[in-house]
């Protein structure tokens, strides 16, 4: 199938945008996946799903891009968008991440403590704290006498 050279060039743009959103997001992944301290096993299982999930938005979009037609330079433009991606927008890109991870753990912990209160009651909460503090106490007492 023919396209007009009006509608190549943007095909054209569009795999540079698409190249830069693939390595963007990878990059993302990896600084939440690191940020989490997950395990191996499921680090690379998260991974794997990562992988199927952008080969299924890979061929959507390519798909869609230009009826069904994945034009031979495909992989070329993409790879320009990589380098768009690591010249102009990596450095920036990360450093604006990892501080809008952080402000968005310590979000977390003040509003998950505050919302915890709505449903639970203070004294319920002091209640299983002190529970828990009794089976650590408990734990630490029979390994103290295992070691003996």
């Amino acid at each position: 199938m023919i396209h007009p050279i009006k509608e190549e060039v943007f095909i054209s743009i569009y795999l540079i945008i698409y190249g830069i959103y693939i390595f963007l997001i990878y990059d993302l992944f990896y600084l939440v996946i690191n940020k989490l301290k997950i395990k191996k096993v499921f680090s690379i299982l998260f991974e794997l799903l990562f992988c199927l999930l952008q080969i299924y938005i890979t061929y959507k979009f390519s798909y869609n891009l230009a009826s069904g037609y994945i034009p031979i330079y495909f992989i070329l433009f993409i790879f320009v968008g990589l380098i768009i991606y690591i010249k102009f927008i990596k450095n920036s890109f990360i450093k604006q991440m990892t501080k809008i991870i952080l402000l968005l753990t310590i979000l977390y912990k003040t509003v998950a403590s505050k919302l915890v209160h709505l449903f639970v009651s203070t004294r319920i909460i002091k209640l299983i704290k002190k529970c828990i503090i009794r089976i650590k106490q408990r734990k630490n007492k029979s390994k103290l006498s295992l070691d003996k």
